[in-house]
């Protein structure tokens, strides 16, 4: 790596004040980790840390204490993992309006495939006892990454660094001038001094997700795409299958007829219901799975869900754990035989 570069993030770390966004510390009752602060784009000054760092005992998350670089301490409230497949989570950093820990958002870039596509060099940002420290790293092979290419791994480039337990939280930043922030360590592993790093184009789409005890968005329209089945008359197909009297004629595979739902917005249930309503020369599903996407976008559809109708029932009443997603698949079961199947409007709450 160039001596000019090298010397241009350090400059960059350590002319930051103390409202750069910057790697801080985190204690919790369990221990010490690290965490990334920001400004929302709702204007409130958070941290992004692996909620792992955050959890107790029993697998909730608790608040904590954020200690910046001067070593001042501050609390940390209102813990929210957006997506509970991604080990990712947000607090609230407790500021008044003459406290400048934080200024600008610095979350990074909307997309990074085509800078993680050439990157290879970086360094690592953490913070021990309130001071910065950065550690030169380099990109494993990236025959080495992992889950749907939303991590990837990162080693010390001296032999005398090293990975350590603790350092989930820290920041990798690429070596430009503007050390864009290129991922978030979630996992250290000491015996192949090895780090794993959550892409930080992740972090910011799940920042936009974090919600404040907002009661869950109630899903009114959706755009929907047919996996499985066709439409016998395009005309004839689904406008929004969330209104009130909707219907929709649709020919199955085999029994079977899959949809996704992709919603404009993350939508929070625990429910869904279909109504079964009957339609001259149709068969009515009589069981439905019910399968999401990773707010993340990252990785596939998995199942959270699966309901049989009673016989005679005019519906379709499935339960699942409570979710947020923005992206829905329905697999409807029935006869075999059947040539088409009416579908008649979905409610999620």
């Amino acid at each position: 790596m160039r001596p000019i570069a090298i010397l241009a993030l350090s400059a960059l770390l350590q002319s930051a004040g103390p409202t750069q966004a910057e790697t801080v510390r985190v204690r919790t009752e369990r221990g010490f980790g690290h965490a990334w602060l920001h400004v929302s784009q709702d204007g409130i000054c958070r941290i992004a840390t692996p909620a792992h760092v955050v959890a107790k005992a029993d697998g909730t998350l608790s608040d904590a204490i954020v200690i910046d670089r001067r070593g001042f301490e501050r609390e940390a409230l209102n813990p929210v993992q957006p997506d509970p497949d991604v080990d990712l989570a947000f607090l609230d950093v407790a500021t008044t309006e003459k406290d400048r820990i934080c200024t600008n958002s610095r979350l990074g870039l909307d997309r990074l495939d085509a800078r993680l596509e050439s990157w290879r060099e970086g360094f690592l940002t953490t913070s021990v006892e309130g001071e910065t420290r950065t550690m030169r790293v380099e990109r494993r092979a990236a025959s080495m990454d992992e889950r749907a290419g939303a991590v990837f791994a990162v080693v010390p480039m001296r032999r005398e660094d090293r990975i350590v337990q603790g350092m989930s939280g820290s920041a990798v930043l690429d070596a430009t001038a503007e050390a864009t922030p290129l991922g978030l360590l979630i996992e250290a592993v000491e015996e192949d001094n090895l780090a794993i790093a959550l892409r930080f184009d992740i972090v910011k789409a799940l920042a936009s997700h974090r919600t404040r005890n907002e009661a869950p968005r109630r899903a009114e329209r959706a755009i929907l795409e047919t996996a499985i089945g066709a439409t016998p008359d395009p005309a004839e197909g689904p406008r929004n299958l969330l209104r009130p009297g909707a219907l929709w004629r649709v020919a199955p595979v085999a029994g079977r007829v899959r949809v996704v739902l992709r919603f404009p917005e993350p939508i929070s249930f625990s429910r869904i219901e279909v109504e079964r309503t009957a339609a001259p020369g149709a068969s009515v599903p009589d069981a439905l799975e019910i399968s999401i996407a990773p707010l993340s976008g990252a990785g596939a559809f998995r199942s959270v869900g699966f309901c049989r109708a009673d016989p005679g029932s005019e519906r379709l009443a499935c339960r699942t754990p409570p979710v947020t997603a923005s992206s829905l698949q329905l697999t409807f079961s029935g006869p075999r035989e059947a040539e088409q199947f009416a579908i008649g409007p979905l409610t999620l709450d």
